[in-house]
């Protein structure tokens, strides 16, 4: 998530909403660590998870969003682009709509990889939402290469459906063919064939170092009705360049046409991003 965000978004100040739970605090302290280390700013706040009540308070303070007189809308004050959000889906609702009361619709919503399970399924949602959010997955059905072609075309006569788990066990035997280890090797060796391997996978590719340390590539996807969608750069940043609302800053001085002008573009971007996740058709559960 660092990495799509700083890379491809040019987002350098992050923050980290996590829950009082030991997921949220070792995420937490994980994501802060590789963040620090790449000279990129965080602060964070941490939310009671039985204790549903306070999270507003501590989601505006957390924002430091104040509310001008005359104004409409709160205006966000912490220095911070994205948040990352180390907590379960059925949270974020809530959460993330509470940051939008508060003054973030603006803000990049970053999540984490417990949310794929729950998003392998339609939703009920409003779609503008979660139409800044983001979160990585092991398995993407939705991409176009022959190899998971073939992967999910092995499920047809079955009655299961290709998951994260079968696609790592299709792509570990894979592995193991194209590794070619016809006799015992000393673990070093078997690294170092790691490291040079060059080939195709169904589930986001690993990248195995000399030392034998494993990294993985996630897909990035985005909430979507239909459960989730492949995250499309363009009409991402189109959006989020478009403010998905009216400008509410006191030094903004609009005319009532010019308003007028600024709220017809805005709702005809968000139409479009809701277009593109409402494309995605949404199976009915059995």
């Amino acid at each position: 998530m660092l990495n799509i965000s700083s890379q491809n978004l040019g987002i350098n100040s992050f923050g980290v909403f996590s829950p009082l739970s030991p997921y949220g605090q070792s995420m937490e302290d994980l994501f802060i660590k590789i963040a620090t280390e790449r000279g990129l700013s965080v602060q964070s706040a941490n939310y009671p998870l039985d204790d549903i009540k306070i999270w507003t308070e501590i989601s505006e303070n957390f924002l430091e969003s104040t509310l001008e007189e005359d104004e409409t809308l709160p205006e966000v004050n912490a220095p911070f682009d994205a948040i990352f959000f180390p907590d379960a889906w059925r949270n974020m609702d809530l959460l993330i709509s509470t940051m939008h009361y508060h003054g973030a619709h603006k803000k990049v919503m970053l999540g984490n990889s417990l949310w794929e399970q729950s998003l392998n399924q339609s939703q009920n949602f409003n779609p503008t939402t979660f139409a800044l959010t983001l979160f990585p997955v092991a398995y993407d059905p939705e991409q176009e290469t022959s190899l998971n072609k073939a992967f999910k075309d092995s499920f047809v006569e079955t009655e299961l459906v290709p998951s994260d788990w079968s696609a790592l066990g299709f792509d570990f035997l894979l592995m193991s063919s194209q590794l070619n280890l016809t006799k015992r090797l000393r673990a070093s060796s078997v690294n170092d064939r790691l490291s040079t391997l060059q080939m195709d996978y169904v589930g986001a590719p690993f990248y195995w170092t000399p030392q034998g340390i494993a990294n993985r590539s996630l897909f990035i996807n985005q909430p979507a009705r239909s459960g989730r969608v492949p995250f499309n750069l363009a009409q991402f940043v189109k959006y989020k360049d478009a403010g998905g609302a009216i400008p509410n800053k006191s030094t903004d001085v609009l005319t009532e046409e010019m308003l007028k002008k600024q709220e017809k573009q805005a709702l005809k971007e968000i139409d479009s991003l809701i277009d593109n996740i409402m494309s995605t058709s949404i199976t009915e559960p059995n």
